[in-house]
């Protein structure tokens, strides 16, 4: 809350562009495709205690790059879930984000336990 004090109101008119042009773009893409699916992260998990990373293949990213995937759909408000898609060469967990149409969240759902049950690595897990 003490940031969003911050935001001042011509900051607050920008993000309420972005996110219409965001919606209008989503509402074209959804009037020929059922979903859209994405990586879940542009990077390999990383620990839930400390920063996200600063870095993709030695490349600065933003603060928000680690989750570049995942927050314009929050910001939107499209449904979206993410699955176990497998594991990386490091074998830490990958996900797949599955995102739907506003207002279709049964659809994304049914979506995702249907990957869920024809994955082949829905039952192991990586040593520890």
């Amino acid at each position: 809350m003490d940031s969003a004090k911050d935001i001042s109101f011509h900051d607050q008119l920008s993000i309420q562009k972005v996110r219409t042009g965001l919606n209008k773009v989503l509402w074209k893409y959804f009037n020929d495709f059922d979903l859209l699916l994405t990586p879940t992260m542009p990077t390999e998990a990383f620990a839930a205690k400390g920063p996200p990373p600063s870095h993709i293949d030695g490349q600065p990213i933003p603060l928000l790059g680690a989750v570049a995937f995942t927050y314009p759909f929050n910001l939107s408000g499209h449904p979206a879930a993410t699955v176990r898609a497998g594991l990386t060469e490091s074998g830490l967990p990958a996900g797949l984000q599955i995102i739907g149409p506003k207002h279709h969240d049964a659809r994304v759902l049914q979506a995702a336990y249907q990957y869920e049950q024809a994955s082949p690595w829905n039952d192991p897990w990586p040593d520890l």
